[in-house]
């Protein structure tokens, strides 16, 4: 998604998981409320690794077949961390097959899985830098790259949110403003 370039897996995750005490999920409700969708993942704490940075909720990688995002845990300002969101955002979007974005596949807003709401999509393989300039990239890859997130942004603003039954989602005006104002309550 985005044109995204990664310097190798390993360097995305930051520790695989031995125990059942090492997460926050009660894998057996974890695996249950995919088998509701008719998915069926056979998951143990060992196919459970957490990505290392890029994000605000934490995020795991389920049996390399499934990302999962949550909620952190405690205090939250209204309105941050919405996973709820991102999930509406990302099945919309989706719902126009020509959008590349993953497959959303669950939604738990409950929080008695994993200690806090979250949802998960299917797992794409890609590449990431961690360097936005991509030093490490040859200028070819680079090129690519910086192309296909340019025609993906353009792309992403060129879809009407009518479209994609988004219309209604947000408020239309004053963004930046917002945003200033949640940054000073912190």
């Amino acid at each position: 998604m985005l044109g995204l370039i990664r310097q190798g897996r390993s360097s995305l995750i930051s520790r695989s998981f031995s125990s059942s005490t090492d997460h926050p999920f009660d894998l057996p409700k974890l695996a249950s409320a995919f088998a509701t969708k008719n998915i069926n993942v056979d998951l143990q704490s060992s196919s459970i690794t957490k990505f290392s940075h890029g994000q605000s909720n934490p995020t795991y990688l389920l049996n390399g077949k499934f990302v999962l995002r949550k909620k952190p845990a405690g205090k939250l300002l209204r309105g941050a961390h919405a996973v709820e969101r991102e999930f509406e955002i990302m099945t919309k979007l989706g719902n126009d097959s020509s959008f590349p974005v993953p497959k959303t596949v669950l939604l738990d807003e409950t929080g008695d899985i994993c200690g806090t709401p979250f949802f998960a999509y299917e797992y794409v393989e890609g590449d990431f830098h961690r360097d936005c300039g991509m030093a490490a990239a040859t200028p070819s890859t680079r090129s690519k790259a910086y192309s296909s997130l340019i025609s993906t942004a353009a792309k992403l603003h060129s879809i009407d949110p009518a479209t994609v039954d988004l219309s209604n989602f947000g408020k239309g005006e004053g963004y930046l403003a917002r945003q200033v104002r949640r940054e000073f309550l912190r």
